[in-house]
């Protein structure tokens, strides 16, 4: 795409937490001073915001709710959720488009089908929806949780839907080809906005996760969300060895 993002990573739980702490400070005021834009999460809310400056005791930002204020940059991570990351976006140099297309559709697919990029209590991929819906029938699921997790997921597999849509206007594969994956991700969309309706991240009640109809709606959809999902990786799969073979013949 043309940039490259550069992160500094750390949970409130590591040994030298503090030290990243402060080399996440450092660093974001190298960058601003140097020009690139920065973004980093939870300086308020946990969303992520834009860095557009600092003072003397913390983080300038931009984004939902944050009504001007500044984040101490020792505060940083130090939260319920235990996470610090920030990110620096320094400019790259883009490739050809089959190549970028191909490497973002293989990492969706090896995101969702190994361990690699996540935390060690974690799944993802279609075994991450049905772990969604186990803890349903568990009794498991907590309502914020769900609201959150419901709306934030059905945007994602919007843009995914997105994504392949201008993966057809590209022209770089026949359009019959992107047809499975389009559908899957639309499928799974649509069924996570059902889920968001069921549970919403505005106006949510504590009465919402107790409700024995809505929670036996949520477990419907998150299976058939699953299954979507799994269909959805083997066509991305499928698309990830065409646009091989055409980067191989470029």
């Amino acid at each position: 795409a043309g940039f490259e993002v550069e992160t500094i990573f750390g949970t409130k739980s590591d040994a030298d937490f503090a030290q990243k702490q402060a080399s996440a400070w450092g660093r974001v005021r190298e960058a601003i001073d140097e020009g690139f834009p920065c973004y980093g999460w939870e300086l308020k809310k946990p969303e992520y915001y834009v860095i557009n400056g600092y003072d003397d005791a913390g983080y300038v930002f931009h984004g939902h709710g944050d009504e001007g204020v500044v984040k101490p940059w020792h505060e940083l991570g130090d939260s319920d959720i235990r996470i610090l990351v920030v990110h620096v976006v320094k400019p790259g140099r883009p490739t050809d488009e089959v190549s970028a297309v191909r490497a973002a559709l293989d990492f969706a697919v090896q995101f969702a089908r190994t361990q690699n990029w996540l935390f060690g209590n974690y799944t993802s991929g279609p075994e991450g929806f049905d772990l969604w819906a186990q803890a349903f029938e568990l009794g498991r699921a907590e309502g914020f949780g769900v609201a959150y997790n419901a709306v934030v997921w059905a945007e994602c597999r919007q843009h995914a839907v997105g994504f392949l849509k201008e993966v057809v206007e590209l022209g770089i594969v026949p359009a019959v080809e992107v047809a499975d994956a389009l559908l899957a991700y639309q499928t799974s969309a649509d069924a996570l906005h059902e889920v968001s309706e069921l549970f919403p991240f505005f106006g949510h009640k504590p009465e919402h996760i107790v409700d024995a109809w809505r929670r036996d709606k949520a477990i419907d959809l998150l299976h058939q969300i699953r299954d979507a999902e799994a269909e959805g990786l083997d066509a991305l799969e499928r698309l990830v060895g065409l646009l091989s073979a055409e980067v191989a013949t470029v």
